[in-house]
């Protein structure tokens, strides 16, 4: 095996035969603690910047356009939504909380990229970064958009959440993973395939 950077990619003993393992390695999009990036990670930032950026395009796209359905987008939302009523087992999927669970599930990202972009003590940053930008949305939704959209607190609530969530899932749970890791490496020398 050939080594990649100052690793030797030997570092792990390949999988059995048929079995194909796969992870990301989120510490290479991470900078450093003082604030400088490593030599070999330069290039997994630029992508880490660029899928910054066509999220953002995207949230774009969603929340500053006078309406986030068209009329197939809708129809098909709303006949899902009246199939769901039907049954008591799913009559509890409402608009509202399909509403609220999407505005959570968009905005875990914007947590996630400024808490991968900057030093890992500031992973706390992607939640004022989420907060931040439901702000300026619901102002522009409520100052421009207003004969079509309207401004909710809730999703308020509902993106920062997200943005808490994706921050803090860089921040507090992705450390604790490698720090098991690396006990796990300390007593066994083989991986759990």
């Amino acid at each position: 095996m050939r080594a990649v950077g100052r690793r030797a990619s030997s570092a792990l003993p390949p999988p059995p035969p048929g079995r194909v393992v796969l992870w990301v390695d989120l510490r290479a999009f991470r900078a450093s603690s003082h604030g400088g990036v490593p030599h070999h990670g330069r290039m997994r930032r630029a992508v880490l910047l660029l899928l910054t950026l066509v999220y953002l395009a995207g949230v774009a796209w969603m929340t500053l356009r006078p309406s986030v359905y068209d009329a197939n987008t809708g129809a098909l939302l709303w006949r899902a939504l009246d199939v769901f009523a039907r049954h008591d087992e799913t009559s509890w999927i409402t608009f509202a909380r399909v509403e609220a669970a999407a505005n959570v599930a968009m905005f875990v990202p914007m947590g996630m990229f400024p808490a991968l972009l900057l030093p890992k003590r500031f992973w706390w940053v992607g939640i004022l970064v989420g907060f931040a930008a439901t702000v300026g949305i619901e102002t522009y939704q409520a100052t421009y958009l207003s004969a079509t959209r309207f401004s909710d607190p809730q999703d308020l609530v509902m993106n920062t959440l997200g943005a808490a969530i994706g921050a803090a899932f860089v921040g507090l749970v992705l450390p604790r993973r490698r720090r098991g890791r690396a006990r796990s490496r300390q007593g066994s020398t083989s991986p759990v395939w």
